[in-house]
């Protein structure tokens, strides 16, 4: 069973600009990936291989002895279906899991759940449309087409190419980071790096009646 995380290294989180500068922005990414690899991790599973589009990337407190980074200057789609190929040519009937980077709220038991479903393909959604996490055990059966809403697409792809298909539906996995509203997940549900690195920033929470509001010392 193999865990393929995909990373944005350059210019990450563009959508954060409005609340964060570049060298934040890469601080909460990287946080984000170090708590998504802490969790894939604890679940036990084989091989994990971070797919980065920067030369020579380094992360904090990852363990290079577990963790392989694969350097993936091209777009996801590409990055992720020529790895599923791979995995099929060297490595036979092997499982794979593509996990998002940025699922600061992830467990190890969500991915021991997600494997052992018992489907071909299990999707689990993100909020608005998108796959937080895809895991297929017939990978040479499978490809990707990320973004616009590809949850749907993925769906439907499984069906037609006739495999089994779940949903693993999950608050904590479904919460992706984007946008700054997206921080209020972290600090309400987080206790990881990510939601410790948001409080460095002097980001915090703030009632207003029946909102939570994002704030900023």
């Amino acid at each position: 069973m193999r865990v393929l995380i995909p990373f944005k290294a350059q210019n990450p989180k563009t959508r954060l600009s409005g609340v964060m500068t570049l060298n934040e922005r890469i601080s909460i990414a990287e946080a984000m990936l170090y708590d998504v690899i802490q969790a894939v991790e604890k679940s036990g599973v084989d091989v994990i291989d971070i797919g980065v589009t920067k030369m020579n990337f380094v992360c904090r407190g990852i363990d290079t002895e577990r963790v392989n980074i694969i350097y993936a200057p091209y777009s996801l789609d590409d990055l992720v279906n020529d790895y599923l190929a791979k995995v099929v040519e060297h490595r036979g009937g092997e499982g794979v899991a593509v996990v998002m980077a940025d699922l600061p709220l992830l467990k190890a038991e969500h991915i021991k759940d997600i494997i052992e479903m018992g489907a071909e393909v299990v999707l689990a959604p993100g909020r608005f449309g998108g796959t937080n996490i895809l895991f297929t055990s017939v990978p040479r059966k499978f490809r990707v087409s990320y973004y616009e809403m590809s949850f749907i697409k993925h769906f439907h792809r499984a069906e037609q190419r006739g495999l089994t298909v779940k949903v693993y539906d999950s608050f904590y996995t479904s919460v992706d980071v984007d946008s700054p509203d997206d921080l209020v997940e972290v600090l309400l549900h987080s206790k990881g790096y990510a939601k410790e690195v948001l409080e460095d920033m002097g980001f915090f929470l703030e009632s207003d009646g029946a909102l939570v509001l994002l704030k900023r010392e």
